[in-house]
């Protein structure tokens, strides 16, 4: 069931002229996406799609054409910027990278996506198959920007990204668990990655949808 419509209009939603927003739109322009602009019933629309999405490829157009969504993984800072498929040299490429701009300089995500029919976890609570493939690939990913940091800040022009970056797997969908089966699902995250449902993304892009809602009640 949705969270119903919202007041949004085609325009950013509280966005006005400054300074640090225009400085921060000369950074990557292509990619820039308003922290504060949701696009009318996004959470509403994005669990439609993974609700009858076999597997990722779906969702991965549908965040291709609001790349936005994945903006709100990175909460804080000043500013977002998300690439579908960037290129890792000629072996590498994640599903997506997403920037955020905070007080020190640049925050970084990586992103892998995985079908949401798949689960993080086996009938007995361990870990699938399919997601250590995912882990096995950010490995390769941190791995690659290792040896070639330089070339990633100097040719790719990806300021303050390194190997250390957080990494997110998003796989699957929520379900009931026993309490063991929880905290084996929530050691699945280590320090530098997580790992979340689709259906946790739908919230984080809900619980955004209310606060631009409130920004544009006392505009």
């Amino acid at each position: 069931m949705g969270h119903g419509n919202r007041r949004f209009g085609p325009a950013p939603i509280g966005y006005r002229p400054s300074r640090w927003r225009t400085e921060l739109r000369i950074e990557w322009p292509d990619n820039f996406c308003p922290w504060n602009y949701v696009p009318p019933d996004l959470d509403d629309r994005l669990r439609d799609v993974v609700d009858s999405a076999k597997d990722e490829r779906p969702i991965q157009e549908f965040l291709q054409e609001h790349p936005g969504t994945l903006g709100f993984i990175a909460a804080g800072g000043y500013g977002r910027w998300v690439w579908s498929r960037p290129r890792f040299g000629a072996e590498f490429v994640p599903d997506f990278l997403v920037s955020m701009r905070c007080s020190d300089g640049y925050r970084w995500f990586l992103i892998e996506l995985e079908s949401p029919r798949a689960s993080p976890t086996t009938k007995s609570g361990r870990q699938s198959a399919k997601l250590t493939q995912a882990k096995s690939q950010i490995a390769d990913w941190r791995i690659w920007l290792r040896k070639n940091i330089g070339y990633v800040h100097r040719e790719l022009g990806f300021t303050h990204l390194d190997a250390e970056c957080q990494a997110v797997v998003i796989i699957g969908r929520r379900r009931e668990r026993s309490e063991t089966d929880r905290e084996r699902y929530r050691a699945l995250s280590e320090e530098r990655l997580t790992i979340m449902s689709y259906d946790r993304l739908i919230d984080m892009v809900f619980t955004w949808e209310l606060m631009a809602e409130r920004l544009f009640e006392k505009l």
